[in-house]
C-alpha cells in the first residue's frame, strides 16, 4: 500500500486529500460479464427492436481475450408474442437472434496510467451543499490483438415497397410454380453464418483506494472499467433465405404466402462494435453498428432491414 497526499479544487477552496492504495493490478481485471436488459436493433422486426443480450468475456495471460455475446428477441424472455405490437407478417417469421464467439491474439499488451474522476461525495459548504471529486491517475492495461469471431446471425430481410422491378431481390413464385410478379413488402427468414476478422483493443483498470480530505472523511473507492472494442470485415460462409416468403396483401390485408425461387446476396460487410463495463456491479452498454451480409439492400430504405444496422444496449456488469 502507499500514502500520497494530492490536491483537488472545489467550488475555489483547495483541500488536501490523502490517499492510502489498497491494490492498483489491471491485470486482475481478467474477466466481466455484462446483461442488457433492454436494447434496440433495427434489424430485429419480430420483437418491435427490442432485444436483451449477456456477455462475457475472459482474458488469458498475455496471449489471448475470449469473448462471447448472446443475444435475443426480447419477446423470448417476456414469454408474450404480443408484447411488441407488429405487423401480423412477423407472426410467421422466426424471432430475432445473433450469437458471436470471439477469439483475439494479442500483439501488444502494456501497462500505462489513466486519469480517472473519483467522486469522494457531498458535504455542506457556505449554508449549500458542496461534491467534492478528485482526478487521481491508475494503472490501466491496454490490449491490440488480431480478431476473429464465429456469428450465427437470425433476422429478417425483405424486399421494399419503394424497389422497383429491376431491382427485384427475391424471385416468388405461387403454388403452382408460377412467377407471383414483384411483391413489394415481402418478407423472409435470413439464418446466415458468418466469419468475422479485424483488430481488437481492451482497456482494463483494477484500482481500490481509501481516500480522507477534511470535508468528505474517509472514503473507500473503486475504479473497475472493461472496455472492449472490434472493427472487422465479415463474409457470409452460409446463407440460408430458407423456402417460404411472406406477403401482406394490402387489399384483404391477409398474409399470402409464396416459394422462393431466386434471391440476390451479398456475403460481404463489416462492423464496429464495443462493449463498456463499469465497477463490480455496475453500468455495461453494448454499441455495433455496420453492415451484416444477407439479403441484398439495393435502396436505401432496404439497407436498414436486410444488411445495414445500428445495435444499442443498457445494463448492469460485473
Amino acid at each position: 500500500m502507499a500514502l500520497l497526499g494530492v490536491s483537488f479544487l472545489a467550488k475555489a477552496q483547495q483541500h488536501k486529500v490523502s490517499i492510502t492504495r489498497v491494490y492498483d493490478e489491471p491485470k486482475k481485471n481478467f474477466w466481466n460479464v455484462g446483461i442488457c436488459l433492454a436494447g434496440i436493433d433495427v434489424q430485429n422486426k419480430t420483437s418491435g427492436g427490442l432485444y436483451y443480450m449477456v456477455h462475457g468475456r475472459f482474458t488469458l495471460a498475455r496471449f489471448m481475450t475470449f469473448s462471447a455475446n448472446v443475444s435475443m428477441d426480447f419477446s423470448k424472455i417476456s414469454g408474450n408474442n404480443n408484447l411488441i405490437s407488429t405487423s401480423k407478417i412477423y407472426e410467421h417469421l422466426d424471432p430475432y437472434s445473433h450469437l458471436e464467439a470471439r477469439a483475439s491474439m494479442h500483439f501488444s499488451d502494456k501497462i500505462s496510467e489513466l486519469k480517472s474522476k473519483i467522486k469522494l461525495g457531498s458535504a455542506a459548504s457556505n449554508g449549500g451543499t458542496t461534491k467534492y471529486s478528485v482526478e487521481y491517475s491508475t494503472k490501466v492495461r491496454n490490449v491490440y490483438a488480431l480478431t476473429a469471431s464465429l456469428n450465427l446471425m437470425n433476422h429478417v430481410g425483405g424486399q421494399i415497397d419503394d424497389s422497383t422491378s429491376d431491382k427485384r431481390v427475391m424471385v416468388l413464385t405461387t403454388n403452382n410454380g408460377q412467377d407471383a410478379g414483384f411483391k413489394g413488402n415481402a418478407y423472409l427468414n435470413q439464418k446466415n453464418l458468418v466469419l468475422g476478422a479485424g483488430i481488437h483493443f481492451g482497456k482494463y483498470t483494477h484500482f481500490k483506494g481509501t481516500f480522507i480530505s477534511g470535508p468528505t472523511g474517509k472514503k473507500t473507492r473503486r475504479v473497475k472499467k472493461s472496455v472492449e472494442g472490434n472493427i472487422e470485415v465479415l463474409l457470409g460462409l452460409a446463407m440460408s433465405m430458407g423456402d417460404k416468403a411472406y406477403w401482406e396483401n394490402p387489399n384483404t390485408k391477409l398474409v399470402e404466402e409464396f416459394d422462393i425461387k431466386s434471391v440476390e446476396k451479398k456475403r460481404i460487410g463489416g462492423r464496429i462494435s464495443m462493449d463498456y463495463g463499469k465497477n463490480k456491479i455496475g453500468f455495461f452498454q453494448h454499441f455495433e453498428m455496420g453492415y451484416r451480409p444477407g439479403l441484398s439492400a439495393p435502396n436505401t430504405q432496404s439497407k436498414w432491414l436486410n444488411q445495414g444496422y445500428i445495435n444499442f444496449g443498457l445494463g448492469f456488469g460485473f
